[in-house]
């Protein structure tokens, strides 16, 4: 019985096709200063972003975008694993990350670099 139920599920996985690659990223700090003028850097790294299921050690593509025009890109670049910016912190803003496998699957995963409000 284990045998059919093993051979069951290889079927039933190789079915499903080719899976995209899964991003991650750190944001650090996670908060900058209200009014910060683009005076704090914060690190975006998405070096642990993986092709999990189909090839861990695949390389992949990276797109970083920012919801603020205002934006600085101050160390790296927006096709690289990590980037360090500056934002005018006038409100919160997101970044996202885009993944692409050299199959050209993509997936993109969205984070808050937050405000702290001085009183």
């Amino acid at each position: 019985m284990r045998v059919a139920l093993a051979g069951l599920l290889v079927a039933a996985c190789s079915q499903i096709g080719p899976r995209p690659p899964v991003p991650r990223f750190t944001v650090d700090p996670e908060f900058i200063p209200e009014g910060d003028a683009h005076r704090t850097p914060v690190t975006l790294d998405g070096s642990a972003s993986a092709d999990d299921l189909e090839d861990p050690t695949v390389p992949l593509a990276y797109a970083w975008a920012a919801d603020e025009e205002s934006a600085r890109v101050v160390d790296g670049a927006l096709d690289e694993a990590v980037v360090v910016m500056t934002f005018a912190g006038d409100r919160v803003v997101t970044v996202t990350l885009t993944v692409t496998d050299p199959d050209g699957l993509a997936a993109s995963l969205s984070d808050r670099v937050g405000l702290t409000v001085a009183r």
